[in-house]
């Protein structure tokens, strides 16, 4: 059982990571020219699944005791090797350490 911190932790990491596959869907959808430089399909699609991944523990609230159990590693990939100006970078790097948060 959550405390009402945790919940609330949860419910915002549950609408970030939300907004984040929707933002990666937008990209693989629309393919602008920024995202075509610095990323491929197959990462953002990669990138998705652990997201859901994600999704999917805080909806059955089976989320890991362990941060880190929580580190989904995309934050470190991003700040590596994307630009700081892209704003899905800071989507997915949000959604990520609000699910660390938890």
């Amino acid at each position: 059982m959550q405390d009402a911190t945790t919940m609330n932790r949860s419910e915002t990491a549950k609408q970030k990571i939300e907004a984040a596959i929707r933002a990666i869907d937008c990209a693989l959808t629309e393919r602008t020219q920024a995202i075509v430089e610095i990323t491929t399909v197959d990462q953002l699609n990669r990138f998705k699944a652990e997201l859901l991944k994600a999704l999917h523990l805080i909806l059955r609230d089976e989320i890991p005791e362990l941060i880190s159990h929580r580190k989904l590693g995309m934050g470190r990939v991003i700040t590596d090797q994307w630009p700081y100006n892209l704003r899905l970078g800071s989507i997915i790097i949000e959604a990520e350490q609000a699910f660390e948060a938890i």
